[in-house]
């Protein structure tokens, strides 16, 4: 199965959409961790799939674009 992940240039990655070729079962955090992609508590990302909002241990489907979108704050 593969999965587009896109907006990896402020996690300052060399490039900013990747397609990877997942197994069955893998979540969010798996694709994390199996790649060394660099997300921890201290970097404020949220995880949007196919448009949606997702946790780190929603399970991926085939075709899934999963964007790594920073948190902003601000008054």
């Amino acid at each position: 199965m593969k999965v587009t992940l896109k907006h990896l240039k402020h996690l300052n990655l060399n490039e900013d959409t990747r397609e990877f070729e997942i197994k069955e079962t893998m979540t969010i955090k798996d694709l994390m961790n199996a790649n060394k992609i660099p997300i921890s508590k201290e970097l404020a990302v949220m995880f949007v799939v196919n448009g949606h909002i997702k946790q780190m241990d929603y399970v991926l489907e085939e075709g899934d674009e999963v964007a790594i979108v920073p948190v902003f704050t601000g008054g």
